[in-house]
């Protein structure tokens, strides 16, 4: 190990500097522990020897046949310390894990800051080739970090993320991606693509919100203030392909079909309005803002449809595919009007055994939905209607107990009194 050091060192290594790429390495020698570990891998590779690549805390390094010999090949004195993050680096990386759910916040409590932060911002472990690259361009990030370039840092460290996944570089790419995004301002398609990237990089609950709370701002601006259904529409498309996080790629889109929906009610568009509505409450079924609009909409179209069969089955249908309608009480005074008016009509033509059958309907109806109250006017005109039907085919009793049971729905009613007064205690005299 110490010729292939010294030969290296003597036709290589000309100058240490922390900063060092791998293409100052070639042309003008100048190299670190990084770049000098991945020139001894090159190198290893082409002689055929075993190796391991070790990452220390503040160092890296090669092991020659580490499962006999375990041969230390240094490209740099290890002794030659890289800068070690301060106290405030590392509590805000320690916050970091906790807001990921990483590490609990107890742990911070009972270990410390200082013994998380050695635990799980440096690896000291084993890493392969492809990471040690990683690392390049992690320092390279560091880098334009320092020089407040924080879209090449994100750059960088987005590239060192994707060869080295570790929690340490996806701790200062979300700090960099964070600042270039707050940085650049909002309202332009460029935007949305690091936006987008926030969502998909950060596990943190504020900066999802944070990319909800854009999108709001794209939404009032486009939508609402200018009325750019077309721009708005290329806006959510390029947002909501890019997101992969399922909780902001809901959130987003219950923005969007909730506001598509307001917008074309208040254009008069009912379909679509309907449309956009059902479309959100498919992907987000228990937001309750869709839900209330999704029940709007719904009340707004049962009163353009008859009363009749045909209604019903849809009503029914419609109910199975968004079962949020069935807790509106003023839906479900659909379905219960339908069977009273029914049975009315049919009793009003003596038509008795179909009235009965629907009446009964009417019946399972109250037992499903105790609390759905009706107009106790309407109520007392449809068993007044009943109980003369069975008045005129001279059965009494059921006229007796159909206005009773009208006194029920309907307490103190004038009119079902004044019906038991006429028509029973006149039969009982």
């Amino acid at each position: 190990s110490n010729k292939l050091f010294k030969t290296a060192n003597h036709s290589f290594f000309i100058q240490y500097d922390l900063n060092a790429y791998c293409s100052k390495f070639y042309t003008d020698g100048k190299f670190n522990c990084v770049t000098g570990s991945l020139f001894f891998s090159l190198i290893m590779d082409s002689l055929n020897i075993p190796y391991t690549i070790k990452e220390k805390p503040t160092h890296v390094f090669l092991l020659a046949y580490p499962s006999t010999f375990s041969l230390p090949i240094e490209s740099t004195d290890p002794n030659m310390k890289i800068p070690i993050p301060n106290e405030g680096f590392k509590k805000r990386y320690v916050d970091f894990l906790a807001d990921s759910k990483i590490i609990q916040k107890s742990d911070i409590s009972s270990k410390g800051v200082e013994a998380i932060f050695n635990e799980k911002y440096y690896s000291n472990k084993d890493i392969k080739p492809i990471e040690l690259v990683g690392l390049l361009y992690f320092n390279s990030g560091v880098n334009y970090l320092g020089d407040s370039n924080n879209k090449c840092a994100f750059q960088q460290f987005e590239k060192a993320y994707l060869l080295y996944p570790s929690e340490r570089i996806r701790y200062v790419l979300e700090v960099s991606l964070l600042t270039f995004v707050a940085d650049m301002g909002s309202f332009s398609l460029d935007h949305l693509d690091f936006l987008a990237k926030l969502a998909n990089y950060s596990k943190n609950k504020t900066y999802h919100e944070m990319v909800t709370d854009q999108f709001k701002n794209y939404t009032q601006k486009y939508l609402i203030n200018e009325n750019n259904e077309t721009k708005y529409e290329q806006i959510y498309n390029r947002l909501i392909t890019q997101v992969e996080d399922s909780t902001v790629k809901s959130d987003i889109s219950t923005v969007y079909f909730h506001e598509r929906s307001r917008v074309c009610s208040i254009k008069d568009d009912d379909e679509g309005s309907w449309k956009f509505i059902c479309q959100g409450y498919k992907i987000n079924p228990k937001n309750m803002d869709l839900i209330a609009r999704l029940q709007t909409n719904f009340i707004f179209k049962l009163k353009s449809m008859p009363y009749d069969e045909s209604t019903l089955i849809k009503y029914d249908s419609l109910l199975n595919q968004y079962p949020a309608l069935r807790n509106s009480a003023e839906i479900q005074r659909y379905e219960g009007t339908y069977y009273l008016t029914k049975a009315g009509f049919l009793f009003y033509h003596d038509n008795i055994v179909a009235g009965e059958k629907v009446l009964k309907k009417f019946d399972v109806f109250l037992n499903k939905y105790p609390n759905c109250k009706f107009n106790t006017y309407y109520i007392a005109g449809i068993y007044c209607e009943i109980a003369s039907a069975y008045y005129r085919k001279k059965d009494i009793n059921k006229c007796k107990s159909t206005i009773e049971r009208g006194l029920v729905l309907a307490p103190n009613d004038e009119k079902l009194i004044r019906k038991y007064k006429m028509d029973i205690k006149h039969e009982i005299k």
